[in-house]
């Protein structure tokens, strides 16, 4: 649509599009020279547009905020103070990508914020001003990503997030206005002004996650298709993530040892590189025992693989057709497509995940201390795991306090017939 489509309201600077309830508002204003445009500065003078969310009065009173700011930064510039440059929040985002501090984040890091800028923060703030950006709307913007869960919730899967996504989309939003307030295009980061209850209600138990026990997990084996249920296998007592599981190359398993090595970056000689792997840690390496059964089908597994060439200390585990890496959308088809066969869903709450975290209930459950289930699991701290565990550790330490409360029974009766019998 062009300026013909927009009509004047009866407030000035107030135009709209549509009409009913489809009515948009937009507000036009000048800046006089003292935003960052050269144009807009050689003539000083330079014409906005911004739409403007809500009513009319909504887009009058918004107005009214931003003239109110340009006349302060128009005397400040008069007085001779040096006035920050003007930047979107997509120019701030892209500026921050190719600073040093984005540099320095984790690889496993950056994809999961450029997946957060690019879906989720990006269509709220994306054209705005970093300073116009405030408390009220990203309090606004949660309540957008909150009112899609809702949605999802219905049965419409097109739409929403989760608590933690949404709390993952904030810590997004959050290191590029950091970023802003460092640079001085902002003098503080509004993210850090929202009340505990505006946030993300991420819980101790992050999602529901469902556990299988053993006759569960063998109708999972058995449905699946090769070579998923060497891999579920492997995962669902290994403890691996999904990301470590298909990175796995031969090199990692010492089958004579019984133990899978899990690092955060692979030696793959045909390509002659490096290749980092998308694990949530960045924990150098740690080992897991694999039990005989497992280590004895990886034996097998691995000839069958060495007839094509294919079990070369660099070559993967568990290879696709082509002998390429397994993604991680053609392993979760091919685990709900297992799920379906063994007639153990649709669940939502059963996902791969839920093999991993019964491997870590099963050894808590099986008397592993806390701190060797944690390294098993690759948690850089212990917290994590105690986190993800709470309601089981919760009933295993009742379970300990009667088993200890009983056996202080039993000793202050033996003391008591003790003292009987001496009398």
């Amino acid at each position: 649509m062009g300026h013909a489509d927009r009509k004047p309201t009866r407030y000035r600077g107030v135009y709209y599009r549509g009409s009913g309830e489809g009515r948009r508002y937009e507000i036009t204003w000048r800046c006089f020279g003292t935003c960052d445009n050269p144009k807009h500065v050689a003539k000083g003078a330079g014409q906005h547009w911004q739409r403007a969310h809500g009513d009319a009065s909504d887009a009058v009173k918004l107005l009214a905020r931003i003239e109110d700011e340009i006349e302060e930064r128009r005397a400040r510039v008069q007085r001779g103070e040096r006035i920050a440059p003007e930047r979107t929040f997509i120019e701030v985002m892209e500026e921050y990508k190719r600073s040093p501090a984005w540099k320095d984040l984790a690889p496993s890091t950056r994809p999961t914020y450029e997946r957060h800028l690019r879906n989720n923060v990006l269509p709220g703030f994306g054209p705005l001003l970093v300073r116009q950006i405030d408390k009220q709307r990203i309090t606004g913007w949660l309540r957008d990503l909150r009112q899609g869960e809702r949605k999802r919730r219905r049965g419409d899967r097109t739409h929403g997030l989760s608590e933690s996504s949404i709390n993952g989309a904030l810590t997004a939003l959050r290191v590029v206005l950091l970023h802003a307030k460092d640079e001085g295009y902002i003098d503080r980061n509004p993210v850090d002004e929202l009340s505990k209850r505006a946030k993300p209600k991420v819980t101790a138990d992050k999602r529901d996650v469902r556990v299988l026990d053993e006759a569960e997990l063998e109708r999972l084996f058995g449905a699946a298709e090769a070579p998923y249920p060497l891999m579920l296998k492997l995962k669902a007592y290994t403890g691996l993530r999904s990301s470590e599981l298909r990175g796995l190359v031969w090199g990692d398993l010492d089958l004579d040892a019984g133990r899978v090595t899990v690092s955060t970056q692979i030696d793959h000689a045909e390509r002659g590189e490096r290749v980092p792997l998308k694990s949530k840690t960045l924990t150098d390496r740690r080992s897991v025992p694999l039990m005989t059964e497992l280590s004895d089908e990886l034996r097998d597994h691995r000839a069958k693989l060495a007839e094509w060439g294919r079990a070369k200390p660099a070559a993967w585990v568990f290879p696709n057709e082509d002998g390429g890496h397994i993604t991680y959308p053609a392993f979760a088809a091919a685990f709900a497509r297992a799920v379906e066969a063994a007639g153990l869903g649709p669940d939502e709450t059963l996902t791969p995940h839920s093999l991993r975290h019964g491997f870590g209930s099963m050894m808590l459950a099986g008397g592993d201390a806390l701190m060797t289930v944690s390294n098993w699991l690759g948690h850089t701290r212990v917290s994590t795991t105690e986190r993800w565990y709470a309601h089981q550790i919760a009933a295993m330490q009742d379970e300990a306090s009667e088993r200890m409360r009983a056996r202080m029974d039993e000793r202050r009766a033996q003391r008591l017939d003790l003292a009987g019998s001496t009398s």
